[in-house]
């Protein structure tokens, strides 16, 4: 018993020590036309999620550098809009698990922006990431309009979740802005 857990431990202290597979060249290379979100992997709703949860929540507790931290907040982001699309889409999919699913698009991606600023304040290119981010929005926005236009009339729960999304996303897109001019102010 006690080796079964030891060896779950394991694992997934190992799964928190693998390096971000988004890089600084990488975030700077990205461009809208070629902006393609990642496979989600396991989704809410499946038996595995649980321990996928575990294993984000420690590999989050072990960054601690700002700039790393809003790299995994942004892929996360981008995880778990792709995977609400995916779901949407879905024959069979409950609200609850899409609801939760957007409600995780929108944290990352809000903390991706927190520890941005907080990246650029010391000395590093935290900006980049807020592009990459930007980027994101976009192509949530996209998404976004092609769930509310496959959304039958009748199921008007669904479309007020996703509209309720899209307006956060949207704001968020409105604050990185003022942001921004503000970062360029400063620099003149």
């Amino acid at each position: 018993m006690h080796m079964r857990v030891g060896s779950i431990i394991g694992v997934c202290l190992f799964l928190t020590m693998v390096p971000s597979s988004v890089f600084a060249q990488e975030l700077a290379a990205q461009t809208e036309n070629s902006y393609q979100l990642p496979y989600p992997g396991v989704l809410p709703g499946q038996t595995l999620y649980p321990f996928k949860e575990i294993k984000e929540s420690l590999q989050g507790f072990f960054i601690a550098d700002p700039y790393q931290k809003a790299v995994f907040s942004l892929e996360q982001a981008e995880k778990y809009m792709q995977g609400a699309y995916l779901l949407f889409f879905a024959k069979e999919h409950s609200k609850e698990n899409l609801t939760a699913t957007l409600k995780k698009a929108a944290f990352y991606s809000q903390e991706t922006f927190g520890l941005s600023q907080d990246a650029s304040k010391q000395g590093k290119d935290g900006h980049i990431v807020i592009d990459r981010l930007l980027h994101l929005l976009e192509k949530q926005e996209e998404l976004l309009d092609s769930m509310l236009a496959n959304t039958p009339v009748v199921n008007k729960e669904e479309q007020t979740i996703v509209q309720e999304y899209k307006k956060s996303a949207l704001s968020l897109r409105v604050s990185i802005y003022k942001y921004q001019v503000l970062q360029k102010k400063k620099s003149l």
